[in-house]
């Protein structure tokens, strides 16, 4: 029973310092706690759903990539990434299915360690302009400050994922009162670092986080809040994301930046060709050619399969010389523009009945965790890059009978 607690205590270290650290961390982490879980038990947990899926997915995507003349090397390289790491966190969440509480309660200290190196990281920058955290484990760089405010990223590779990876710490805190007052300063700081992250995604969120607590005493007010936010998903994308962030494509301050985004963005309805878009900020650009790309692709009714979506981008928008072109294409900007592109409206569905069925109004880090899948399908494409698939695992297993009503206590809290 010790050597399980101890066990059951390392991998979960494992698997968040694995999200934390990028998608190559992620995948070593996968590998290292089924090797520790099948060392522990000796044989591994019936995980036949998971196996199902990805069958499924699996037929489903060689078919379509065949009968529509595509390559195939992408989808090979995805589903094996995304079997390892689904296979993995399905025996993850089956042995760890007793301590998600312990499990929620350290991704919280992990979001307070990265908030705090978040803010070292502004420190520094405004005083010298350096930025401290210019690479990740990943290979992945940031461009180099021009000012003495920076898009706060901490040790991710951009704002916007500190943002999406912080919101279900954000949504707890605001939601369990009880937390917040424990933890004052803790909360401050996550709060405050989330901000600093000046990436729209954050500042949605926060407003619809905000918004449902409002909306709380309402019985079916959530219901119709997740409804609303997938599918007006689009709209969202459209017009909420021309952004406060200021990236290395940007001189200009924040304010100005955050101006000439929103409103380039919202003369999208006046553009007639893709090519349009070019003249565009950065932000912009990437986000609507990408969704250009998920709603014009062939097969919308089921999709080109997975893989394929910068096969979609390279087809319907040709290469040519501007300099931004392929932008995102590999991960379509957004979780929405995604799985719209490579599974069409089916796909789109299945999810949003799938976050629907497994949403638990009472259960405060299911609920936590509904923010962050809304965040990915805003502004985060990669299925397993900074904890994708892990929150989508974590959400349906706190669904499950037994986890409804988990609540803060100081015990859970180390």
């Amino acid at each position: 029973m010790i050597l399980k607690i101890k066990i059951i205590d390392l991998t979960q270290w494992l698997v968040l310092l694995g999200i934390v650290l990028g998608v190559l961390t992620e995948f070593l982490a996968a590998i290292s706690i089924l090797v520790l879980i099948l060392g522990a038990r000796k044989k591994l947990y019936n995980t036949s759903k998971v196996f199902i899926g990805l069958f499924v997915v699996s037929i489903l995507s060689v078919v379509l990539i065949y009968s529509n003349g595509y390559h195939i090397n992408k989808f090979i390289q995805q589903i094996v990434l995304l079997s390892v790491i689904f296979i993995a966190y399905g025996q993850f969440f089956e042995f760890n299915k007793e301590s998600l509480d312990k499990l929620f309660y350290r991704y919280l200290k992990i979001s307070y360690i990265v908030s705090l190196l978040g803010l070292i990281q502004f420190i520094v920058c405004f005083i010298f302009v350096i930025d401290i955290f210019p690479y990740t484990l990943d290979g992945s760089s940031y461009p180099a400050p021009i000012e003495r405010i920076m898009p706060i990223h901490s040790i991710l590779s951009e704002g916007g994922y500190l943002g999406t990876f912080l919101t279900p710490a954000i949504a707890f805190m605001l939601f369990n009162i009880s937390y917040f007052k424990e933890n004052k300063l803790k909360c401050i700081l996550i709060l405050v670092i989330y901000l600093l992250t000046f990436a729209t995604v954050s500042y949605v969120m926060l407003l619809l986080i905000v918004f449902s607590k409002l909306l709380s005493k309402f019985k079916y007010a959530k219901y119709f809040l997740i409804c609303a936010t997938l599918l007006l998903i689009p709209i969202l994308l459209s017009v909420m994301e021309g952004s406060l962030e200021g990236k290395e494509y940007d001189n200009q301050r924040y304010g100005e930046t955050m101006i000439r985004k929103v409103t380039q963005t919202l003369t999208v309805f006046e553009l007639s060709t893709i090519e349009d878009y070019e003249l565009l900020n950065p932000s912009s650009y990437a986000l609507l050619t990408n969704y250009y790309i998920a709603t014009n692709a062939t097969s919308r009714l089921i999709g080109t399969g997975l893989g394929t979506h910068s096969e979609n981008y390279s087809r319907i928008y040709p290469q040519n010389n501007y300099y931004l072109w392929g932008l995102n294409s590999e991960d379509g900007y957004s979780l929405f523009n995604r799985i719209l592109s490579e599974f069409g409206l089916f796909g789109i569905v299945s999810f949003i009945i799938f976050v629907i069925f497994n949403y638990r109004r009472n259960n405060i880090i299911n609920m936590a965790i509904l923010f962050v899948i809304m965040a990915y399908t805003i502004r985060g494409g990669h299925y397993t890059l900074y904890g994708t698939s892990f929150f989508l695992f974590f959400y349906y297993y706190t669904s499950r009978k037994g986890y409804y009503n988990i609540e803060y206590s100081k015990q859970n809290d180390n």
